[in-house]
């Protein structure tokens, strides 16, 4: 049984492109929003990829996002760079506040900087590589407000979003160490891939509407609804917690003030960055750690060791040359989502995979 596909990047690249620009996006965001989603999917997080399309798509018509958003600078009388994003397409505008950060940089060697009120990011450690690749080390911290998923250590129901953390750390000559999780157990995008396919979830991830643990992603969607489980018991729930309270404190919106009705998903980030190349010796520091790090003898379960960062680049190279892969019902959508918008057919390689041949 056929149950997914593998696509050819470019091609799918390029429909994502016109399918933005059909619902209303001019040609600089709808690339932007487009290689964002295709570039999660190389680096084996469907979570953060071209599924997201037709939800995108359906959040434009509602007005939950909005097009062609530029940012809005908040004066403060202070040094943190903040920006309001309107509701704008995160991925558009993460890469406008990148630029802002980058340019505060050149001039005082490092920025502490927000961003409030944005459409979905998406993947943020595309924005701590961006960093990185300019020699720059960050910490970035988001709060996601959309439907309550999230349980808090100790309870049974969804109170809170999945709110990601990244930290990057640059390396002279090598790709960039770079740390990129969601305060969940796991990512609520990889449940709805999950769902989509068919599969079961992890044990020890969710709940279900009662509060007793399930391995079914229908859990998450059906109503009454069940949560997701912090990462690390109250130490991920303690993070989870303070990505909504970095969010408060710049303004952007949290979980209490959209509930209890909220289309679409808004983002707030709040990170600092640093040059490390103006630091003495920081590169030949950073490097005996990693090298220390890494000549620990592999675990006969776990290893070999890898660096934070490593199986996003790998899969990123095996999967540009096999093809992106997708659930058979995620591509149906984004078919007949083309022929919503009146985009020529796909011209698109679509490879059937099954099962056995993954």
């Amino acid at each position: 049984m056929v149950d997914s596909v593998a696509l050819d990047p470019d091609r799918l690249r390029d429909l994502l492109v016109a399918l933005f620009k059909a619902a209303g996006c001019e040609t600089v965001e709808a690339r932007a929003v487009a290689t964002h989603l295709v570039d999660a999917d190389l680096t084996d997080h469907p979570s953060h990829g071209a599924g997201l399309t037709a939800v995108y798509v359906a959040n434009l018509r509602s007005g939950a996002a909005r097009a062609d958003r530029r940012l809005e600078r908040v004066p403060l009388a202070s040094e943190l760079l903040l920006f309001d994003g309107g509701k704008g397409f995160g991925q558009s505008l993460g890469l406008q506040l990148v630029d802002e950060v980058l340019a505060k940089c050149s001039v005082a060697g490092s920025a502490v900087f927000g961003l409030r009120n944005v459409h979905h990011l998406g993947r943020i450690g595309d924005y701590g590589e961006r960093l990185a690749s300019a020699g720059h080390a960050s910490v970035i911290f988001v709060n996601t407000v959309s439907r309550p998923i999230v349980a808090p250590f100790g309870g049974a129901e969804a109170r809170m979003g999945t709110n990601p953390i990244c930290i990057a750390v640059p390396r002279r000559g090598e790709d960039p160490v770079v740390l990129d999780f969601a305060t969940s157990a796991i990512a609520v995008g990889k449940c709805r891939v999950a769902l989509e396919k068919g599969k079961s979830i992890p044990p020890g991830v969710a709940l279900d509407a009662l509060g007793s643990p399930t391995t079914d992603p229908q859990a998450l969607y059906s109503q009454p609804q069940g949560a997701l489980r912090a990462m690390g018991g109250h130490k991920g729930s303690g993070l989870n917690l303070v990505c909504e309270l970095l969010a408060a404190c710049i303004g952007g919106l949290t979980m209490p003030e959209a509930r209890p009705a909220l289309g679409g998903v808004v983002n707030s980030m709040v990170g600092m960055c640093f040059s490390a190349a103006a630091l003495p010796e920081a590169y030949a520091r950073i490097e005996s750690v990693l090298a220390y790090f890494l000549a620990t003898r592999a675990d006969s379960t776990d290893g070999p060791v890898e660096l934070p960062g490593s199986p996003e680049r790998a899969a990123r190279a095996r999967l540009a040359r096999s093809g992106v892969p997708m659930a058979a019902a995620t591509w149906a959508g984004i078919t007949k989502l083309a022929h919503e918008l009146g985009v020529p057919a796909p011209n698109i390689d679509a490879v059937p995979r099954t099962d056995r041949e993954r």
